[in-house]
């Protein structure tokens, strides 16, 4: 499973950076045609990044409150 959101997480990066930096266009052939990217695909990407984010803020508040409750008199 963790293998599974990290493939997610990193080919979402990847392609993000293709976006941003490339105009869309593959690492491997910066010149080339431009990538085709469904919606399926986008939304699949953004809400498995929403959800590992949620889950890390939720582990952010637990040992925060944990830190808290060892420094509170």
């Amino acid at each position: 499973m963790s293998e599974d959101l990290m493939g997610t997480i990193d080919e979402t990066t990847r392609r993000r950076n293709d976006v941003v930096h490339r105009t869309d266009r593959p690492q491997t052939d910066p010149t080339g045609a431009m990538q085709e990217i469904s919606y399926v695909w986008a939304k699949q990407a953004v809400d498995t990044v929403g959800h590992v984010c949620l889950a890390l803020d939720e582990l952010v508040v637990q040992r925060m409150g944990a830190l808290k409750a060892e420094n509170d008199p």
